[in-house]
């Protein structure tokens, strides 16, 4: 029988092997509704309304999901406000580097704003490479 079935399903394109593998599965499925849904209805229904229990576990999934949600909206308003305080605290340090670099003397010919570029390129090319991982 394994023989005639393997050479049977050889033979099928890959259209009708996909057809008869979801037919299959499909009629499994409905013989086990068909058998299986007195039985469980009995078991389920016996003390308690199944309903009530439907109805409280969704109500306490929904519950648990807007709190995630509420608390992952916090967390991230938190990060995106500690980032823009860093890179205030960034800026306001190159400004203040760039203005005390106006008292110094160029560097062979660069004023100071191009020396400062030149600083200050340097120091974020070593933190970005202090940053990357690996």
């Amino acid at each position: 029988m394994t023989t005639f079935l393997t050479s049977w399903l050889d033979t099928l394109s890959a259209v009708e092997l996909a057809l008869v593998c979801c037919a299959f599965f499909v009629s499994i499925t409905l013989i086990g509704v068909v058998l299986i849904h007195p039985l469980m209805r009995r078991l389920i229904h016996g003390e308690r309304q199944a309903n009530d229990v439907v109805i409280f576990v969704a109500a306490n999934c929904g519950l648990v999901y807007a709190v995630l949600l509420g608390l992952l909206t916090v967390a991230t308003f938190q990060t995106t406000k500690d980032l823009q305080d860093h890179v205030a605290g960034e800026a306001s340090s190159l400004s203040t580097m760039y203005h005390s670099a106006d008292g110094y003397p160029g560097l062979r010919g660069w004023g100071p704003a191009s020396c400062f570029v030149l600083v200050a390129s340097a120091v974020a090319g070593m933190a970005q490479m202090r940053v990357r991982p690996g």
